[in-house]
């Protein structure tokens, strides 16, 4: 398993999907919009780039039946702990979303399989950039 040590410019919109969740409850966009900005950035300022993936990988729906959070994910998926996750396995997941539902990591198709060798891809340059370290 992968965990990031730096904030990455590619995750930089993590928030998003936290505040999304946090906000749920406000109908009307324009107001939601305007709550937005400023949990963004309380958000960006107090809680990690790390904390804020991990918050975000908890709490977001990974399969059909509404599994969520990374560990039910790779229980369905490969049957085993997120922990023992190999790299190609955890890179899968994440492909999966932003739609679990018709993205199965049991069995890929070709666009996910596609997605998960760009994001390995990734993963191995920001490894060598130095962001990324092997989960303890």
């Amino acid at each position: 398993m992968i965990v990031f040590e730096d904030p990455a410019p590619r995750i930089e919109q993590i928030h998003n999907p936290v505040l999304n969740t946090a906000q749920s409850f406000i109908s009307l966009s324009f107001v939601r919009k305007g709550l937005e900005l400023p949990l963004a950035l309380w958000i960006d300022l107090v809680i990690p780039k790390r904390r804020q993936i991990e918050i975000y990988l908890n709490v977001v729906e990974w399969g059909p039946n509404g599994e969520f959070g990374a560990e039910a994910a790779a229980r369905r998926a490969f049957a085993k702990p997120a922990r023992q996750l190999t790299p190609q396995e955890a890179a899968l997941l994440a492909a999966t979303l932003p739609n679990p539902v018709k993205r199965n990591a049991r069995q890929p198709g070709p666009g996910l399989r596609r997605l998960t060798g760009i994001y390995m891809a990734r993963a191995a340059s920001e490894k060598s950039s130095g962001c990324l370290r092997p989960a303890r």
